[in-house]
């Protein structure tokens, strides 16, 4: 199997040549690199969150989103779509995906954008990937909130208050 290639991208967020991901991701880092990430929220205004499994990066810890890197030839929407479906099996169109926030993390050099599905269906259709994702549960933003305060080192990838506020605007 051949090396996954992702999108790269100069300092003002403008795509340049894709790169292997093993070399965009060696630290420090030469490239730019983007993640496209989606907010799962029902109509309750409960969040869906997912625990990542205990392999690979920050295992077993708790997650507000899901999504991952931007590969060449694709987008921060796509990825967020694409990676949605990846990590649980829930199908949105890309109409359904409403932009919420970009963000820059410099130290790491990413660009964020991180968008909005609101889930109307049940749990059962739900699908976790085992290989990424070990159990999930629907908190309320105050629950969520308290989670990530009483035991933050549990917790990685977060929807700050700014996101959460935008989510309650648009349910």
């Amino acid at each position: 199997m051949s090396e996954e290639i992702l999108a790269c991208f100069d300092e003002q967020g403008n795509e340049i040549d894709p790169q292997p991901r093993s070399e965009v991701l060696k630290m420090p880092r030469r490239w730019w690199c983007g993640a496209g990430n989606t907010y799962v929220v029902n109509r309750a205004g409960k969040i869906l969150c997912s625990k990542r499994s205990d392999y690979g990066n920050k295992p077993n810890c708790w997650q507000a989103l899901f999504g991952g890197h931007v590969k060449a030839n694709s987008s921060f929407i796509k990825t967020a779509q694409a990676e949605l479906e990846e990590e649980s099996g829930l199908h949105a169109q890309l109409e359904d995906l409403v932009l919420i926030s970009k963000s820059v993390y410099e130290p790491q050099k990413y660009f964020h954008q991180k968008y909005l599905y609101v889930f109307e269906g049940d749990d059962s259709e739900i699908n976790i990937d085992m290989e990424e994702v070990s159990e999930f549960k629907w908190l309320t933003f105050d629950e969520y909130n308290s989670a990530v305060e009483n035991d933050p080192s549990s917790w990685t990838n977060h929807c700050p208050v700014e996101d959460q506020q935008k989510i309650k605007n648009l349910l």
